[in-house]
Formats: C-alpha cells, sequence, structure tokens
C-alpha cells in the first residue's frame, strides 16, 4: 500500500538540511512498533530554495510518500500521524493534513523506474567497501540488488527458499542517455550518504539514476512496494514509474480527510509567497 501524506507548512521558507532522511527516519521510529512490516518512504516533497543553509521550503504543502507491504501497518502509521497535530522535522513545522492514496500500478515483467530516493547496494554485513563506486552497467551491480532483494523477500516472508528458482530472471539495465548527460554536466547520480548499523553511523554511496528492470512480477510488485536495496526503512531505494502521472494514479483516503464535507484539494489557490521578504532570506545566493 502506498500513499502520500499531505502537511500543512506553518511556517513557509524554513529549512531541513539537503539530506534530511535521517530526520525522517527518527520521525517515524518514533511511531512504529517491533511488530511493523517493511515500510520506506521519499524525501519531503514541495517548492524549494537552495542555499548554503539547506532546503528551503516554500509551498504551503509538503509531502511525504509512505509505502507498506501491509496496509494494516500502514493505516497504523497514518493514525499515529495525525493524532500529533505538529510535527517538527529541521526547521519546518508541519501539520498533518490528508492523504492521497496512490492505486497501484498495472507492472509487468520489465518496468522503467525512476529513483525517488536513492539506492543503496549492499549492507554492512558485505564484505565490500560500502563507499566504494560501482557503474550501474557492471553486471556486479545487478547481482548485489538481485542478492539483497532475495534475501530480503526471503526473510520477510514474502516468498520461501523454494520459489529460488523461479526467481532467477534479474537484470537492471541503466539509462545510458541519462548518464551520459549527467557526466557531461559534470553533475553526480552518487553520492556519500550517512546510515544507522547496529547503533553506529556508517557511509554508504547512494545511487540515483532511471533503470529498466528485467524481473517476475513479483519482484517488481515486492521492490514497488517495499523499497530497492537496502536501508530502505531509512528512506533509501524509493522507486516510481518513469513518465507517471501522479493526478492519475492518486485518490483521496477517505479515511484520513479533514473535518468538514467540502473539502476540495485544489479549490484553494496557493497564496504568493515571496522568499526573499521572509525571515527566513539570509541574502545569500542561491546555491
Amino acid at each position: 500500500m502506498r500513499v502520500r501524506v499531505i502537511f500543512r507548512l506553518q511556517n513557509r521558507g524554513a529549512s531541513v538540511p539537503f539530506y534530511h532522511q535521517n530526520l525522517l527516519t527518527d520521525m517515524l521510529d518514533s511511531i512504529v512498533s517491533e511488530h511493523t512490516g517493511e515500510y520506506h518512504f521519499s524525501a519531503l516533497k514541495g517548492q524549494t530554495r537552495v542555499s548554503k543553509g539547506g532546503l528551503h521550503y516554500c509551498s504551503r504543502r509538503v509531502t511525504l510518500v509512505l509505502s507498506c507491504i501491509n496496509r494494516k501497518d500502514c493505516d497504523d502509521m497514518l493514525r499515529k500521524i495525525f493524532a500529533q497535530k505538529l510535527w517538527e522535522v529541521g526547521d519546518l513545522r508541519l501539520e498533518p493534513e490528508f492523504v492521497e492514496l496512490e492505486r497501484e500500478p498495472e507492472l509487468k515483467e520489465i518496468v522503467k523506474f525512476v529513483c525517488i530516493s536513492p539506492i543503496i547496494l549492499s549492507s554492512a554485513s558485505s564484505r565490500r567497501n560500502l563507499k566504494e563506486f560501482l557503474a550501474p552497467d557492471n553486471e556486479a551491480f545487478t547481482d548485489l540488488l538481485y542478492e539483497s532483494t532475495m534475501n530480503r523477500m526471503l526473510h520477510a516472508g514474502y516468498i520461501d527458499s523454494s520459489d529460488l528458482h523461479e526467481l532467477t530472471k534479474f537484470q537492471l539495465i541503466p539509462d545510458r542517455r541519462y548518464l551520459e548527460k549527467i557526466q557531461q554536466e559534470e553533475k553526480k547520480f552518487a553520492r556519500i550518504y550517512r546510515v544507522r548499523q547496529d547503533n553506529e553511523e556508517i557511509e554508504v554511496r547512494g545511487y540515483t539514476f532511471p533503470f529498466v528492470l528485467c524481473a517476475p512480477l513479483r519482484v517488481q510488485q515486492y521492490i514497488m512496494a517495499a523499497g530497492f536495496g537496502e536501508f530502505c526503512d531509512q528512506g533509501f531505494g524509493m522507486l516510481d514509474l518513469a513518465h507517471s502521472d501522479h493526478a492519475s494514479r492518486t485518490i483521496l483516503y477517505p479515511d484520513f480527510l479533514p473535518v468538514g464535507q467540502t473539502f476540495h484539494i485544489n479549490n484553494t489557490p496557493e497564496p504568493e509567497f515571496l522568499f526573499e521578504q521572509s525571515e527566513y532570506f539570509t541574502g545569500i545566493k542561491s546555491a
């Protein structure tokens, strides 16, 4: 089950660090129980301005995409999110407002994905250097993700060992044109991130790029629901379908709507917000 949690931002123009998955991890860790099944989530989505201090959110609303294997777990997390009237993430003050439910996409055995959050290849139990760069077209890149996915599916009880022989088809094909364009523009699609492992912080490399995945339908459904790669419960490995129209895929989730029957998402125009005139503008040029 995949939902989009919409928060009203009470202090438009406030900021979070560029990488703020750890702050969202703390927020969600406070509401999950030891019985909560697999889940993963995105960064906060909204209109942003970039400065040396981080990401300033200038929209009236921000969105958190949350996905759980189990609908009951998702509903439980949503109830706990809405039970608290105000959440603080960095300098942002977020008021839960409503939820959109994403219709399950029609997946096939060949799917083109984009990364909403970075993919981590392997956990600290691996003997490889987790900061080492590995080219996405390297066979080892696919092998590590295959091993990770099968292990996670087994651990979650999504499959058992007798199913493995039916799930050997697995190939990741990166979008070469995208990677070439990124390199020409001297931008990065792979960066170092800090994650928690056994009560310690470690550094790992995460990758963000579009790709085609050839895999059995059961595998495609699993990674769409539970994430791709490692550390998904810390906000990594969230995917979406390339060229997807979110407006046609989402509906209001009736169990989590504001009080009142006249509520409509688009009936209130976005008020003008001048970041340069806000209390959060420091005069520093945007990066």
